[in-house]
């Protein structure tokens, strides 16, 4: 019987961090953010809460809030950087190519469409390095080497 309360307290502590987590999914949904592992995780820790096994809901609780986390990040970063690889693109001179940064840009915004956040941003890092390595060999040429 001394067990109950502390068991009630863990249930409890269960079922709160699940809403929370659920708010958040919710939240950044409206952003645009893809949550379907998440959710999933979820629902597996409300079913691990359903058959009495508090240990693994919490376990899959842990992990979906790791996870949701991470996509917040990832999808933040990524949105960051298509924004910095367009503004590159709008500042290079006319007679520079840009080609192939916007073919990156494109495929960023494509990766960001359809929830796969970190390899959006390879495509913008890249992007954005090509205006680095232009810049480098350009300094080489103009150095009197």
């Amino acid at each position: 019987m001394g067990d109950e309360p502390e068991e009630n307290d863990s249930l409890k502590k269960a079922r709160d961090m699940i809403e929370y987590i659920e708010d958040q999914v919710i939240r950044g949904k409206e952003m645009g953010i893809e949550f379907s592992e998440v959710q999933a995780l979820i629902q597996g820790a409300k079913m691990m809460i359903e058959s009495d096994v508090l240990l693994d809901a919490q376990d899959l609780i842990d992990q979906a809030t790791e996870m949701a986390s991470l996509r917040f990040t990832e999808f933040q970063l990524l949105q960051v950087n298509i924004k910095k690889l367009e503004m590159k693109i709008k500042e290079t001179t006319l007679g520079d190519d840009t080609e192939e940064a916007e073919k990156n840009l494109k495929m960023a915004k494509y990766h960001q469409n359809t929830g796969y956040y970190r390899l959006g941003n390879d495509y913008a890092t890249r992007g954005m390095k090509l205006f680095t390595e232009k810049k480098e060999i350009e300094y080489k040429w103009g150095s009197g080497l």
